[in-house]
């Protein structure tokens, strides 16, 4: 049996991305996918330049 070291286990939120929380605690209302379910428009309140700081954790590492 071995287990995986805790720096190597990728630990986090499944609907946002972000880490500290599990998925049925989320508070965030933004989805990592906006075609499953868009619960809010986060490009009408961003600027076009500030795209990439938009991104969770999450979606970089499905890129």
């Amino acid at each position: 049996y071995s287990r995986t070291p805790v720096s190597e286990a990728k630990v986090g939120c499944a609907k946002c991305g972000y880490v500290g929380h599990l998925t049925y605690q989320c508070r965030n209302f933004i989805q990592i996918d906006p075609a499953k379910a868009a619960v809010l428009d986060v490009s009408s309140t961003s600027s076009p330049s500030s795209d990439d700081y938009d991104d969770t954790p999450l979606q970089l590492l499905t890129r």
